[in-house]
């Protein structure tokens, strides 16, 4: 009930867009929409860092995740996994610090 309409609408569109593929018109608006849709991401990631990087562990895998995805290529679902693992080791040792 929730992703089958959207599923339906996004199918819908790229039909109709096939078929005006080329129009200038078509093209000029989907140059707008591509600049609208990257301005509200970096929009997002902004709001998000505001609440997720608070301390300089945060900072540091966040630049750490973007400078390997973005220099080296490496798929997104890796880092995810090994900065998840990184934040894993470090709240362990962070309480085995304050319990000692």
């Amino acid at each position: 009930g929730v992703i089958l309409p959207s599923f339906m609408i996004i199918i819908l569109v790229s039909l109709l867009l096939g078929a005006f593929r080329g129009n200038v018109f078509v093209d000029g608006a989907l140059t707008g929409i591509k600049a609208c849709v990257a301005g509200l991401i970096v929009l997002a990631g902004i709001r998000l860092g505001k609440e997720i990087l608070k301390d300089p562990f945060s900072w540091v895998i966040a630049a750490a995740a973007f400078l390997i995805v973005a220099c080296i290529g490496l798929n997104v679902v890796y880092v995810i996994i090994a900065a998840a693992l990184a934040g894993i080791v470090y709240n362990q040792v962070a309480q085995q610090r304050g319990e000692s």
